[in-house]
């Protein structure tokens, strides 16, 4: 998560009315401004108020992710 552009070292960074963000969800980034802060932790339709979109989402990578197993599996073996 980048915040201001800056990336973002600590999972409770404190955010602030007008910050920008830069997310990546899994193969979309989206970006964000806050327009409010929360009083409480409430409903998603509560939260989806404090924030706006200011761009579409944009795809990151249209082919395939490319992994292997951690251990390989010889014939014959589970």
């Amino acid at each position: 998560m980048l915040l201001g552009g800056t990336p973002v070292q600590k999972a409770h960074q404190a955010v602030r009315v007008g910050d920008h963000l830069t997310l990546r969800l899994g193969r979309v980034e989206r970006r964000l401004e806050v327009l409010a802060l929360g009083r409480r932790r409430g409903p998603a339709s509560e939260a989806r108020a404090l924030y706006t979109e200011t761009a579409p989402p944009i795809p990151l990578s249209d082919r395939e992710e490319t992994w292997s197993p951690l251990l390989a599996v010889e014939d014959g073996e589970p």
